[in-house]
């Protein structure tokens, strides 16, 4: 499955990655997977956005277990007033991914 982003989202969704699972101590054992599973989404990203590559935009490809992982991270967390742009896209990509395995 192929997730896509502009450079904004992806730089954007960076930053949110590093706030949310690389900065806050999960609880428990579920969380400590997801903040694993998100941490790889967040390298792919985040190798895209180093390198500046034009051609293939910024989107990335995730597997199944990174795609279920991402909608599971993002399906009860509320982002805040703040973060509109950002659940906005993250949103999206949450449909994309339940039409794809619900």
């Amino acid at each position: 499955m192929t997730l896509k982003f502009t450079i904004q989202q992806a730089e954007a969704f960076k930053l949110l990655i590093e706030d949310l699972a690389l900065e806050q101590a999960p609880i428990g054992m579920d969380e400590k997977l997801l903040q694993i599973m998100m941490i790889k989404i967040f390298k792919k990203i985040r190798n895209k956005t180093e390198a500046r590559i034009k051609g293939d935009g910024y989107s990335i490809s995730v597997n199944d277990e990174e795609a279920i992982s991402y909608f599971l991270f993002f399906h009860d967390r509320y982002l805040g007033e703040n973060r509109i742009y950002e659940a906005s896209f993250i949103g999206a990509h949450m449909r994309q991914i339940e039409q794809a395995y619900a």
